[in-house]
């Protein structure tokens, strides 16, 4: 079992407290000289392939959880033959226990992801849980017009990661802050 692994077991087993959070990040750091690609059994039972060189995917890796009261929600919306939509669907956090229930339901996916990185991780975690077929990527970003933006590769791409977080563009962010890509 890799030290990340050890770590991840220990963070799971204590029970929740204050500055938990902030303990995880403390374990992130100390870990760091590991590989930062994992692969996290999640509460609700689903997996994703993970990089804790993003914050949230290291508190999801530590803690097995990700926004599981909200995802909750919206499970329960969820109807046979139904479509939902995940906008800005990332590597699947919403996306995956999603696909899992519906298609159990006979519904489908479609996930909306401009950055080309998360898309690819969103289609392995698809895979790796059995439900790439009910889910439609559509590798580009939604507007009210048509056209190109430029978009801030902001949180994991900041710390040397392959996938994070997106914005669109703005003046307000310095030309050498982000990363930047342009998505159609």
């Amino acid at each position: 079992m890799d030290t990340f692994a050890i770590a991840a077991r220990i963070s799971r087993a204590l029970p929740p407290f204050r500055g938990k959070g902030r303990m995880t990040l403390g374990l992130r750091s100390l870990l760091m000289g590991t590989n930062p690609i994992v692969h996290c059994q999640m509460a609700a039972g689903h997996r994703l392939r993970l990089d804790c060189r993003v914050q949230s995917h290291c508190w999801a890796y530590f803690s097995g959880q990700y926004d599981d009261a909200k995802i909750s929600t919206l499970l329960s919306f969820l109807r046979p033959n139904g479509v939902a939509l995940d906008v800005g669907a990332n590597i699947g956090f919403y996306t995956v226990p999603m696909a899992r229930v519906a298609k159990v339901l006979g519904a489908r996916i479609v996930a909306v992801e401009p950055i080309a990185s998360n898309c690819e991780w969103l289609e392995y975690n698809l895979t790796l849980n059995g439900c790439k077929e009910i889910v439609d990527v559509w590798p580009f970003a939604l507007s009210d017009k048509e056209g190109e933006a430029r978009m801030i590769l902001s949180e994991g791409f900041l710390a040397g990661g392959t996938v994070g977080n997106a914005m669109i563009d703005s003046p307000h962010y310095g030309d050498d802050d982000f990363k930047r890509a342009t998505s159609h």
